[in-house]
């Protein structure tokens, strides 16, 4: 059994596991909801006697012991429902795992994240975002900072230190399953909110909400102590009972008409913090895992961000215990009392207040706690490829490399069945690799496996490879250009416009960056004639590798390999089918395999024939 397929085992036999304890917390749930109706209906049957019978005092009695074992028994309740959905995310993270490694991808989400127009070209042509992307396979961050994270590090490609460092540590948190389980599921349970941690992190750096209305807030402190005052002077007989009543029903009446204008935006923001799903636990819970992570992945900038998470643990548990009281209104046993206590204490500013003391001393670290958060999800990302595909290797790059080096190496986001590794170079400065072939032989794919090879090594991930070694890189690609009615640009003139910001870019990526260009050019220039596409691709590349870019380049114009502009600058390397002619049908196939030299042959009539387009009979 090769160590992929013992991967897939471990998550056959984890799903197994688990689905049995699930079903075991159903059965519990299902008897203590029978429970919860039974002890309902006894405590209201009881207290329904108590008021009609002559010996009420014990029916009464009973009836409040009743409720009693009804609250007791709710709560348990409420702790075997979490149970039962926490098992449900766990094992839904091991099933999409499994979906993954066997890139099924109606079986896991497509995450959202906003790309920037300035990567859209790129992010189209690799396949880096949407679905079937590299984005959607790698992403398990449930956070929006571990997945814009995850987003800037496929866009913007890190320094060779830092590539070294993630790698250390996806190295590390690949080992660490079962950290990984229970950071994504606790995240996936926080991901049910329906405003997350965004909200939560806009809340901590907006002004104190009461400190907008400093006259408010003692209003809201004095009306519930005097309303108080004035009941018990009148019960006492110190006040007039009509003076009295008057003045309580006038304070009552003053606070459920501060309470009934200003609830609304008080509970938007209590929402913010927590909404209906303990947000505040959840939080608590993400950095309590952050706060037992190996020692070796635990250093961030220069912070040991596991300092960080015990800092960030006793006070956003200190939060959580304030935002209870504001769920309390959810509550389908505790809300009446809360709405009560909201006109009689007007209790919605008193839970506020406590909120906006803890802003005051903690507001200010809350986005650095998150941030943490999101970097350890980014690579924990990357560190669950690494333990899916134990057979694949961390690439080396390095300003000492000059051009790429990938032995046995292929395409990530095919499964490995469907996978056809090959070795090839590209470079250095100033070359570039000429592929041609037959159509649907593998070019294209060829291209898109060194543009995510490349993606993956500088996020600090590993590759589909035996070997991967490469220099710093800036990638630009031309390979899916589309027309635009709106804008009035036809497709040729769309293709030169790419072209030219790709030119643009090599000449600057030549004025000292550090990074090398690489290039990635799939069938330019096909909406014009041959003889001016033969021209004006010579032109382009001489404009590339005067640059010192390198890179690779499809076509069909197998004249390029022996132009004398082109061939000190070129490596030829070329896919090509095979037609068998065995079983009489001339079925076509392809090995996928890289040969050095130009194509030799061309399939385009005989895929004429094999779609029913044979050449028409003139009689």
């Amino acid at each position: 059994m090769t160590e992929s397929s013992q991967v897939i085992q471990r998550y056959e036999e984890r799903i197994a596991v688990l689905r049995i304890d699930e079903e075991r917390q159903i059965g519990w749930d299902q008897r203590f909801g029978v429970a919860r109706i039974v002890i309902f209906l006894a405590t209201c049957l009881l207290g329904l006697l108590g008021f009609f019978s002559a010996d009420k005092a014990v029916l009464l009695w009973l009836a409040g012991g009743m409720f009693l074992v009804f609250v007791g028994v709710a709560l348990r309740h409420d702790q075997i429902l979490n149970r039962l959905k926490i098992l449900k995310a766990r094992r839904l993270v091991n099933e999409r795992r499994m979906a993954r490694w066997h890139r099924d991808w109606e079986q896991f989400p497509v995450p959202k994240v906003e790309i920037p127009d300035e990567f859209s070209s790129l992010a189209n042509d690799l396949n880096l975002f949407g679905r079937a992307s590299l984005f959607q396979w790698l992403c398990v961050a449930n956070t929006s900072m571990g997945r814009e994270t995850l987003r800037d590090w496929i866009l913007h490609p890190a320094a060779p230190d830092v590539i070294r460092d993630r790698q250390a540590k996806v190295k590390v948190l690949a080992n660490e399953k079962a950290w990984r389980e229970d950071l994504e599921v606790t995240g996936k349970m926080l991901a049910a909110s329906p405003r997350g941690p965004q909200a939560f992190i806009d809340w901590s750096e907006v002004g104190i909400w009461q400190d907008k209305h400093p006259l408010l807030r003692w209003v809201a402190r004095l009306l519930p102590v005097l309303s108080f005052t004035m009941l018990a002077l009148t019960f006492s007989g110190v006040l007039p009972s009509s003076f009295g009543w008057f003045g309580v029903m006038s304070l009552l009446l003053a606070q459920a008409a501060i309470s009934i204008l200003y609830t609304g935006t008080i509970h938007d923001v209590f929402d913010s913090i927590a909404a209906r799903q303990r947000e505040v636990w959840h939080y608590v819970r993400l950095l309590e895992i952050v706060s037992y992570l190996p020692a070796d992945v635990a250093d961030s900038k220069g912070i040991d961000i596991r300092e960080t998470a015990r800092e960030a643990v006793p006070n956003l548990a200190a939060l959580g215990r304030i935002s209870n009281f504001a769920a309390a209104r959810h509550d389908s046993i505790f809300g009446v009392l809360f709405f009560t206590a909201s006109w009689l204490l007007l209790i919605d500013f008193q839970i506020l207040s406590f909120m906006e003391v803890w802003h005051r001393r903690c507001g200010h670290r809350v986005r650095s706690w998150f941030d943490a958060i999101g970097e350890l999800e980014a690579t924990a990302c990357l560190a669950n490829v690494t333990h899916d595909h134990p057979d694949w290797s961390f690439p080396r790059v390095d300003r000492s490399e000059t051009r790429i080096v990938a032995t046995d190496f292929g395409h990530p986001l095919l499964t490995n069945n469907d996978r056809v590794n090959n070795t090839v170079e590209v470079g250095p400065a100033g070359r570039f690799l000429l592929v041609s072939g037959s159509n649907m032989s593998g070019k294209s794919t060829l291209l898109r496996s060194l543009g995510v090879s490349a993606v993956l090594a500088q996020m600090g991930g590993p590759v589909a490879a035996g070997e991967l070694r490469l220099p710093p890189m800036t990638i630009a690609t031309s390979m899916r250009v589309h027309d635009s009615l709106e804008d009035g640009v036809s497709f040729f003139m769309a293709e030169l416009k790419r072209l030219k910001e790709i030119v643009d870019m090599s000449r600057a990526q030549s004025e000292g960056d550090e990074r090398v260009l690489l290039f990635l050019l799939d069938e330019i220039l096909q909406g014009t004639n041959s003889v001016e596409r033969h021209i004006a691709v010579i032109r382009v590349l001489r404009h590339l590798v005067g640059q010192g870019a390198m890179g690779a380049i499809s076509t069909h114009d197998l004249d390029l390999a022996r132009s004398e502009d082109l061939a000190p600058h070129c490596d030829a390397v070329y896919f090509r089918e095979q037609i068998d002619k065995g079983d009489g049908t001339g079925k076509m196939t392809f090995d996928y395999r890289i040969r050095e030299g130009v194509a030799t042959t061309t399939n385009a009539l005989r895929l004429l024939e094999l779609v029913g387009l044979s050449e028409i009979d003139d009689d």
